[in-house]
């Protein structure tokens, strides 16, 4: 059906050629929205729904881009021997893990629009708040640093994951990047499948628990940002770096520094309170 739930016909001249789609946006648009739509209820199509995927698209398309620039310089590097040391590494990567357990129940089912939901969920969450909380690490800690090798080495195994993860939803861009930065010795990504993913990460210690706290204090980070975005829109602070936060949150150092890095603020001090003082 078209965008207002009429049936599309010839004879209402409401009917989209999947050919003019093509022309238009190219295959992995289409693919994309292929992917997203439930198809046990009525499928609706239109030029303005198709909007909302092309912007899907190049959230992931600049996310791949992101982490490739990352990589790129540090490809000479010995990545092997780095270790994943730093608290909120060890949190992306448990939601990495746990995001494709989720996904692979869902693609078991046929749930193909399920499966591409929590992947471009996963996706919107890290870019939110990793890359900028890991540009200052990456770009001016020196190379022997153990959080930089810990933030490239992350870097390296989101990119590997999402690029095999995204392959059933986005072929050709999935294997243009694999072509460009090639991880292994196979010919082409489609070659891969998710228990290359799964025994990447059985080479990493990775701490469990990070994922379920941090999860479980959702509604206080939002709170907390609502807090922020206030501070900020009334021009009260230039940057979340000028906050300290005073909390009653029940957490250790490490959950800490973690929800530091995630907020992007200088730091956490425990009380009775629940505000943000500057």
């Amino acid at each position: 059906v078209d965008e207002h739930g009429y049936k599309l016909s010839k004879s209402k001249g409401n009917g989209i050629p999947l050919h003019d789609i093509i022309t238009k946006d190219g295959t992995e648009i289409l693919r994309l929205w292929i992917c997203s739509v439930d198809y046990t209820s009525e499928i609706k199509i239109g030029y303005n729904l198709l909007e909302e995927f092309k912007l899907k698209y190049r959230k992931i398309r600049n996310v791949l881009r992101y982490l490739i620039s990352i990589i790129e310089p540090h490809i000479h590097e010995p990545l092997d021997t780095y270790n994943i040391d730093n608290g909120l590494d060890h949190y992306v990567i448990e939601y990495l893990n746990i995001t494709i357990s989720e996904f692979e129940e869902q693609m078991n089912k046929y749930h193909i629009n399920k499966a591409f939901s929590i992947l471009f969920n996963f996706i919107t969450h890290i870019s939110s708040f990793y890359f900028s909380a890991k540009k200052d690490t990456v770009y001016c800690d020196t190379i022997d640093n153990k959080k930089r090798q810990s933030a490239i080495l992350t870097c390296k195994i989101l990119l590997q994951s999402l690029t095999i993860l995204l392959t059933f939803c986005l072929p050709f861009t999935c294997e243009e990047v694999f072509q460009y930065y090639k991880f292994t010795n196979h010919q082409s990504i489609h070659e891969l499948d998710v228990e290359y993913i799964k025994k990447l990460l059985c080479k990493y210690n990775i701490k469990p628990n990070y994922y379920n706290i941090i999860s479980t204090l959702d509604q206080d980070l939002s709170n907390i940002r609502v807090q922020m975005e206030h501070l900020i829109q009334n021009k009260k602070i230039n940057k979340t770096k000028e906050l300290e936060v005073f909390s009653k949150l029940c957490i250790n150092d490490e959950i800490r520094d973690i929800i530091m890095d995630i907020l992007d603020i200088s730091n956490i001090t425990y009380n009775n309170s629940e505000f943000i003082q500057i």
